[in-house]
C-alpha cells in the first residue's frame, strides 16, 4: 500500500533515470542520526498537579490598575472593552485568562 506522500514523490520522480540501493548503516558512512531507523519510541509524559488560589488572583486583578479598571467597566457597561469578557470574577481576553504581570503562580505555570 503506497502513501499520499509516496504518490507525490514517485509523481515527481517519474520523469527522472535512477536506480535506488539500500546500504545498512554500517555501510552507509555518510548516514546521520536522521536517516536510521529507531527501534522503539518511547512517550514519556510528566504531570503535576496545581491548585491556584483563585481568590488570591481575584483580588491582585482587582488591585492591577489595568486589569482592574477593565474589570468594573465591563461591569458597568458588558461591550464596554470588544475583546474582553468576564466569566463569573475572572477576566478573559479572547476567552483565555488574563493574569496580572506580578502574579505570584505565573512561575508555576511556566
Amino acid at each position: 500500500m503506497v502513501t499520499d506522500e509516496h504518490q507525490r514523490w514517485l509523481s515527481k520522480l517519474l520523469g527522472y533515470d535512477f536506480k535506488i540501493y539500500y546500504r545498512l548503516g554500517v555501510e552507509n558512512k555518510a548516514a546521520n542520526a536522521l536517516s536510521r531507523c529507531m527501534g522503539e519510541l518511547q512517550t514519556v509524559a510528566l504531570y503535576i498537579p496545581l491548585m491556584l488560589d483563585w481568590e488570591a488572583f481575584r483580588e491582585e486583578s482587582v488591585i492591577n490598575e489595568g486589569l482592574g479598571k477593565i474589570m468594573s467597566d465591563l461591569l458597568k457597561e458588558e461591550g464596554s472593552h470588544p475583546r474582553y469578557s468576564l466569566e463569573g470574577d475572572k477576566l478573559l481576553y479572547h476567552g483565555r485568562f488574563v493574569m496580572p504581570r506580578t502574579w505570584i503562580h505565573i512561575p508555576n505555570l511556566l
